[in-house]
């Protein structure tokens, strides 16, 4: 994976960090800093690096799929370790952690604009739903069906990905109930999606490009113009929605030949 920064409308940007061994890669901003996932031998840790400013630093020892409140003073991660998949919050130096819920996937995590509720993926009850719980802590509620999920910049809204009548699809709903889902465009299983900074459509990776699909309905537009192919796994703006960063992978397969008796 390269992580691949750049200004809000990504019309310029460069790698600021390459070749990244990952097993699931989300990423977030923390303040200014963006976090990661990458593999450092058996370990999965969430690392934070400063675009142009400095190497990475590991945050937390096992976690993926990151986020954090706008000032990065707490990050919120799906923590790995005892081979158990639980929401954790930590302070931004990964110490002080808390369990938020149990059972949930390594899909994104999303912190409300407002910093006091995460939401995120669950697997409880038995299908794949959206959850929501207040970043103290407290009994999580269920919100719908569907994975991927995102906030408007307002909080008033979410986007997320999931099936009407059977068809993968893009859809959007209000908070804080989300009573009545939007299908708003296509999508696939694994589609992340964000919303942009003018919050008048949803960003959702495809082909190795963003696009971005309106809420008023039509044909979604091409944001990037990556021309080499590379899968685009995930991504998201900043807080201000002054930067975009974006991690783009590369996939090599090698082939072995064992030989008895050598």
């Amino acid at each position: 994976m390269d992580l691949w920064v750049g200004d809000g409308r990504a019309a310029s940007g460069s790698d600021v960090v390459q070749r990244v061994p990952i097993i699931v890669d989300r990423i977030a901003w923390a303040a200014d800093r963006v976090l990661y996932g990458g593999v450092a031998g058996s370990r999965l840790p969430i690392l934070r690096v400063s675009p142009g400013q400095g190497d990475p630093e590991d945050v937390v020892v096992e976690g993926v799929a990151p986020a954090a409140t706008r000032d990065g003073g707490t990050i919120v991660f799906v923590s790995t370790s005892d081979n158990t998949l639980d929401l954790w919050t930590a302070d931004a130096n990964g110490r002080r952690k808390t369990r938020l819920a149990p059972s949930v996937t390594a899909e994104q995590v999303a912190v409300t604009p407002d910093d006091r509720f995460v939401l995120f993926t669950s697997i409880a009850g038995g299908t794949l739903s959206i959850w929501m719980v207040s970043i103290e802590g407290g009994s999580p509620t269920k919100l719908t069906d569907g994975y991927n999920v995102a906030v408007s910049r307002d909080g008033g809204s979410i986007a997320f990905t999931g099936e009407v009548k059977g068809v993968p699809s893009l859809l959007v709903c209000s908070l804080p109930r989300c009573s009545s889902p939007k299908p708003i465009g296509a999508a696939t299983f694994a589609t992340a999606v964000a919303w942009p900074p003018d919050g008048r459509g949803v960003a959702y990776a495809n082909a190795g490009n963003l696009w971005v699909q309106p809420l008023s309905g039509g044909a979604p537009r091409q944001l990037t113009h990556f021309t080499d192919g590379r899968p685009l796994r995930s991504f998201a703006w900043s807080r201000d929605g002054q930067r975009l960063a974006i991690t783009r992978s590369t996939v090599t397969n090698d082939i072995v030949l064992f030989e008895s008796g050598k």
